[in-house]
């Protein structure tokens, strides 16, 4: 998906990696599908609306996921939550600490924003697209749906990537045709990729 739209074809895996599927150690027992290594890139759907730059329901689904995967085996170094602001890169933070105890949330698991993962690459990311509320999403739109900042929190997988939200956002109209396309951009990825509602 990025090398199409972002690349004009152009984008291939460094790597042997880019062509193999995430190991778990242990089967899911929580998230099957989600989680699921024959599916590399999921878009796990809420049915949320009214969030801005906090979405308390989406920190503790994004933990709960997290915690999964940790205990699916994959590493704390090898896993990473993306999110637009910083209030909800908290919010995970503290939702992780009561799904598996302060003192077990890994340093090496990274939980952060867009701008600060540049650079960086994890085996697993988790995406959380925070915002539910269209009319918050379309006054934020240069910001929120910038395709640079959507290209840099895709990339960042080598093998699995999950992304969690709601789809309220694609309803935002924003006038300006830039931006609209970038609007096109997300929803291209969501409907590319696995969709597995939470309910």
């Amino acid at each position: 998906w990025p090398s199409r739209h972002f690349y004009g074809g152009a984008l291939e895996p460094r790597t042997v990696e880019g062509h193999e599927t995430l190991a778990l150690r242990r089967a899911p027992t929580l998230f099957v599908e989600a989680i699921d290594p024959s599916h590399p890139r999921v878009f796990l759907r809420l049915e949320s609306e009214g969030a801005r730059r906090r979405n308390d329901e989406e920190a503790a689904l994004v933990a709960s996921l997290v915690a999964e995967f940790l205990r699916c085996g994959v590493s704390p170094g090898e896993l990473a939550v993306i999110a637009p602001f910083r209030a909800q890169a908290n919010a995970v933070r503290m939702a992780l600490r009561e799904a598996v105890g302060e003192r077990a949330v890994p340093r090496e698991l990274v939980v952060d924003t867009v701008e600060r993962m540049q650079g960086q690459e994890r085996d697993v990311v988790v995406v959380s697209l925070t915002t539910s509320d269209t009319a918050y999403a379309e006054r934020l739109a240069e910001f929120y749906f910038q395709p640079e900042r959507l290209n840099v929190s895709v990339t960042r997988a080598r093998r699995k990537l999950v992304l969690v939200g709601s789809t309220a956002v694609l309803r935002a109209f924003v006038p300006d045709p830039r931006l609209r396309h970038a609007v096109e951009l997300l929803r291209s990825l969501l409907k590319e990729s696995k969709l597995v509602r939470h309910s």
